[in-house]
């Protein structure tokens, strides 16, 4: 059995500072997707941040991410990217951020089509991804998936395309800020999973 997993991967301390040049170089303009609260207090917003201004990249930020992110966040994150002409996209936060930044980076690069998209089997493109997780508990930034919130539906669905992060910085200092609510989450979401969101391909 063979594994598909495309994504650079530095897991290290100060990986964002110590790799910004390579973040940076996924385009010229950078939008953030995060949520208002964590990666304000954690330090990570600002690691991504200045590592962007020392390389010259320009970014937007869009902080509304909620818990179990809706097509309808990721469409105003699309709208807020087509707006500024980003041309790439990161993730900074766990697993709702990530994976709303993922979905937020094919509606971009398809911005005439309407949010059906990322539940369609038509094959579609997208702009870079990185990701840069601050739990630990759903691995969004190794794998292709993207779990949303469909209110029409009233439960969650995974879109249908599988979006790899490019890069995924990976800095463990930013679980120190962490409630022990939280770590404690991600540890039983881990450990309580049925399925993985690892391709299997032959």
């Amino acid at each position: 059995m063979k594994f598909y997993l495309p994504t650079k991967i530095y897991s290290e301390p100060e990986c964002v500072k110590d790799h910004g040049h390579e973040l940076a170089s996924l385009g010229s303009h950078a939008l953030i997707v995060t949520g208002k609260n964590s990666s304000k207090l954690n330090g990570s917003l600002d690691d991504v941040t200045a590592a962007l201004k020392k390389n010259l990249t320009a970014y937007t930020v869009f902080d509304d991410v909620e818990e179990n992110p809706s097509v309808e966040t990721v469409m105003a994150a699309r709208d807020t990217g087509v707006s500024c002409g980003a041309d790439f996209v990161i993730g900074i936060g766990g697993g709702s951020a990530l994976d709303a930044a993922k979905a937020a980076a094919l509606m971009i690069k398809n911005k005439d089509c309407s949010w059906e998209l990322m539940y369609s089997a038509s094959p579609a493109d997208t702009i870079p991804v990185a990701a840069v997780p601050t739990t630990c508990g759903t691995g969004s930034e190794v794998t292709g998936v993207s779990v949303l919130t469909r209110h029409d539906l009233k439960t969650k669905v995974s879109i249908r395309h599988r979006i790899f992060p490019e890069l995924a910085l990976i800095d463990g200092k930013y679980l120190m800020t962490a409630s022990h609510k939280t770590v404690v989450n991600c540890v039983c979401r881990r450990q309580n999973r049925t399925d993985t969101d690892l391709e299997p391909h032959a």
